[in-house]
């Protein structure tokens, strides 16, 4: 099976990442992420592989990139991946080198390995997106104490410190039009205890609609609550680490997954909406049904720089407090 990265991939910048580090790239087509690697997230990505019931809430691992003289290699790291795209099965585990100069590789530079992750994004026709860190303690064990200090100081600025979550960005898609709307570091950095909701608003606008908009959130506290009851029993630290928020605010088949699937805006049709086609459209061929063969949302964790497999000892409690409020404060934007 073929790995995302063909022989044609160019690399350009991620247009929708709204928080993190510069550097993450997705391939020519929007399968794959690419970003730089660090020794804890890859071992992190590495060492979930065998753990089926976390890996479902993080973003699907394919291996390393390393570049080399102008073209790169793949090296395929998945155990049970055999009918994944991007994937292959132990028994196929090869690198996969291109034959051509990869654009966006800068080379001669420090970074030369680039760890490749699933694009939550693809097949999105408007994507939202929002970016939230979750804990409020940043930094992990290994820090020294200036970094200590430092992280401490960061967490007293923002609602981590306050809420045990901070919101690092957000951007927004509008339904009917080609424009967006990005809320920055400084605008997210300005947010307290008591405006925090103003966040929700902005990424969970009113020209969703009502029903829209309540059944996006309904499904999205579906889902933080089944990953709260997981990850509450995994032996693991995760420190300075997100939860990506995404969804597809199209017109076209927001309306056709409500309509075929005849829903309410509190049912749990997460399951469902993964496999939604829209077999009604008015167009011909396999091109009409891709656009609604993907989920209108997903919730994943991600970024695990700070974040460590710990046998024997469970996850950190600020984190699943930072995932309590932020349950909480979901529900009471459905309430009202």
């Amino acid at each position: 099976m073929e790995t995302p990265l063909s022989n044609k991939s160019k690399f350009k910048s991620f247009e929708h990442q709204v928080a993190g580090h510069k550097g993450v790239m997705v391939d020519d087509d929007q399968l794959m992420v690419i970003k730089p690697s660090v020794a804890p997230e890859k071992l992190f990505y590495e060492l979930a592989i065998p753990n089926t019931i976390f890996k479902q809430f993080i973003p699907e691992y394919y291996g390393v990139l390393k570049p080399h003289n102008g073209t790169a290699e793949v090296g395929q790291l998945s155990q049970d991946c055999e009918g994944s795209v991007g994937c292959t099965s132990p028994a196929k585990r090869s690198k996969t080198s291109t034959t051509e100069p990869l654009q966006g590789i800068v080379h001669g530079q420090e970074q030369e390995e680039y760890i490749c992750i699933q694009n939550l994004l693809h097949g999105f026709a408007k994507p939202c997106v929002m970016d939230i860190k979750i804990g409020s303690r940043l930094y992990d064990d290994s820090a020294d104490e200036t970094k200590r200090q430092r992280m401490i100081k960061k967490a007293l600025e923002t609602t981590s410190s306050t809420l045990g979550f901070y919101v690092c960005g957000i951007k927004v898609q509008d339904p009917s039009s080609d424009a967006s709307t990005s809320y920055d570091r400084p605008w997210c950095k300005s947010l307290t205890k008591i405006t925090i909701r103003k966040a929700f608003s902005a990424f969970f606008p009113e020209s969703l609609g009502k029903e829209f908009r309540n059944y996006l959130i309904n499904q999205f506290v579906l889902e933080l609550k089944e990953y709260r009851d997981v990850v509450k029993n995994q032996d693991l630290k995760m420190y300075s680490s997100s939860l990506l928020f995404v969804y597809d605010s199209g017109l076209n088949r927001r309306n056709a997954f409500f309509s075929k699937n005849n829903v309410s805006c509190d049912a749990d049709t997460r399951k469902d909406s993964e496999v939604f086609i829209n077999e009604d459209s008015e167009e011909e061929g396999d091109d009409a049904k891709k656009e609604t063969d993907i989920a209108l949302l997903d919730m994943r964790a991600i970024d695990f720089a700070h974040s460590s497999w710990t046998p024997g000892s469970k996850i950190n409690t600020d984190y699943l407090e930072g995932l309590d409020k932020l349950i909480e404060i979901l529900q009471l934007e459905i309430k009202n």
